[in-house]
């Protein structure tokens, strides 16, 4: 490959079948999400631009990045209210911090100001899945992202069998 030609030239080698051994000349370019490379199979001629014709014997392949699925969905990063219901009938409140590390997520759960639980957790699609410990304590929670907030289960570690729910709201900014 050499970058710094123009248009951006390519070598490739043949390394199987009937031409095995054999140097196709081509050209290339990304731009964008775009990925475009002209070549000769023949290795007779370097295309100059980006076509082809019937009788040109050359080939070109134009592949495009097809973006994640979730990178159309809301993003889900910030503060919110969360409410659980306990096996007993109360209900637990807590401020949660969603933070992204790449594609990975740090959850902060605050009780008072102080660190109750924290977790790690990947997202695909609409589904959010944390795994999260504190005091002893480790659990599991799955939550379906809806619009305007999220939706989940969850269960923990001494608890097996037991599944308890919790909405995830996020913060006005009054709050």
């Amino acid at each position: 490959m050499d970058p710094t030609k123009t248009p951006k030239t390519i070598n490739a080698t043949i390394l199987k079948g009937e031409n095995k051994g054999d140097v196709m000349l081509g050209i290339y370019e990304l731009k964008g999400d775009t990925f475009r490379i002209c070549f000769d199979p023949e290795g007779q001629n370097r295309p100059k631009e980006f076509k082809t014709t019937p009788k040109s014997g050359q080939f070109m392949v134009e592949c495009k990045r097809i973006p994640p699925p979730d990178q159309k969905l809301p993003d889900i990063t910030g503060e919110y209210k969360s409410e659980s219901m306990e096996n007993e009938g109360g209900r637990l409140t807590a401020e949660v911090t969603i933070e992204r590390f790449g594609d990975v997520y740090q959850v902060t759960y605050r009780k008072n100001g102080l660190i109750a639980y924290i977790g790690i957790g990947i997202r695909r699609g609409d589904t959010f899945s944390l795994c999260w410990g504190a005091n002893n304590q480790v659990g599991l929670s799955v939550y379906q992202i809806e619009k305007g907030r999220l939706v989940g289960q969850y269960t923990q570690l001494g608890n097996i069998g037991m599944l308890s729910q919790e909405v995830l709201t996020p913060k006005d900014k009054s709050d």
